[in-house]
């Protein structure tokens, strides 16, 4: 949480990535860093305040 790195989760169904996403975020949240949750990378790209 220190470094407030970029996270990309990637794999199969039924690994708990979600689980994993949703926790991770929680705590940066709590760290007051800012987070973003999307299930893709257009949704991502799609969104104003992620554009370069």
């Amino acid at each position: 949480m220190a470094d407030a790195t970029n996270v990309m989760l990637a794999g199969t169904n039924g690994l708990g990535k979600t689980m994993l996403a949703c926790n991770h975020a929680h705590q940066a949240l709590q760290g007051a860093i800012p987070g973003l949750f999307t299930f893709s990378a257009t949704d991502m790209l799609g969104r104003a305040d992620c554009a370069p």
